[in-house]
């Protein structure tokens, strides 16, 4: 089962200008360490790379920053072609953070949050083509436009699936609806048949006065 979201941020630490008997450790596997300068671009240490200047320099913080790979799983609803109706649709993906330094550059904490935006321009402009009644064609559609979607510099993405979903009670609301609405056709096409057939034996005021003696007065006139 998937996550809902993650911080991609272990951790910050603030680091004071000596470090002789402190100095910044390596990343353990799996994560990797943001750099920031007094002045200057921040420096990204990977997991086995060496710090330099470990124990003294200009950093003024560290950032801790999870490498490892993590599946999503986002909610995102969609209009279809008609704006009262819409799609229920389930992202799930795998992601990890590509640049370590441009996700804390960009301040990226909740990794869903960052990415929603995204899919929800992108499939927005493909579930709007579709009716809601054209249930598996927009699924198909959804998953097209996504086929070769792998994120940005900052974050990768890959097993990108996209599903529609129904909610159970409107399912059995549908359901019901429909077994009604076949119910009711049955019956007509019936009522239809016993007429005709009525009519041919018997006339039309053979009809007409069935008609009165079991519905009434009314429905003989209509």
């Amino acid at each position: 089962m998937g996550e809902q979201t993650y911080d991609p941020v272990l951790s910050f630490e603030e680091l004071p200008k000596w470090r002789l008997t402190k100095p910044v450790r390596p990343p353990r596997p799996g994560s990797a360490l943001v750099l920031v300068r007094e002045s200057g671009p921040s420096l990204t240490i990977r997991s086995g790379e060496e710090i330099p200047s470990s124990r003294f320099g200009t950093y003024q913080g560290v950032f801790t920053v999870d490498m490892t790979e993590h599946r999503l799983v986002l909610d995102i609803p969609l209009l279809s072609r008609d704006p009262t109706f819409s799609f229920r649709s389930r992202v799930d993906l795998v992601c990890r953070v590509a640049d370590p330094a441009q996700v804390v550059a960009r301040g990226i904490r909740d990794m869903s949050g960052a990415l929603h935006g995204y899919f929800r321009k992108m499939l927005r402009e493909v579930a709007r083509d579709y009716d809601i009644a054209e249930f598996h064609q927009a699924e198909r559609a959804l998953n097209a436009t996504l086929a070769g979607f792998t994120g940005d510099d900052a974050v990768r993405l890959r097993n990108i699936h996209v599903e529609l979903l129904v909610d159970e009670d409107e399912i059995a609301t549908s359901g019901r609806e429909f077994r009604d609405v076949v119910r009711e056709t049955r019956l007509s096409g019936m009522r239809r048949g016993r007429h005709l057939d009525m009519i041919r034996e018997e006339g039309l005021d053979g009809l007409i006065a069935e008609i009165m003696e079991k519905e009434g007065p009314r429905a003989a006139l209509a």
